[in-house]
């Protein structure tokens, strides 16, 4: 039971890392894109 929880977790902290990480991008791209707009 507590591998399972653990292994839950992870996942969902794998999940979490994967949506700031792609965040993080989007957010470099606009940046990008207001940068070359000025």
């Amino acid at each position: 039971m507590t591998h399972l929880m653990s292994a839950i977790s992870k996942s969902m902290l794998g999940k979490e890392i994967i949506c700031i990480e792609y965040q993080r991008d989007k957010i470099k791209s606009a940046i990008g894109l207001l940068v070359d707009g000025f």
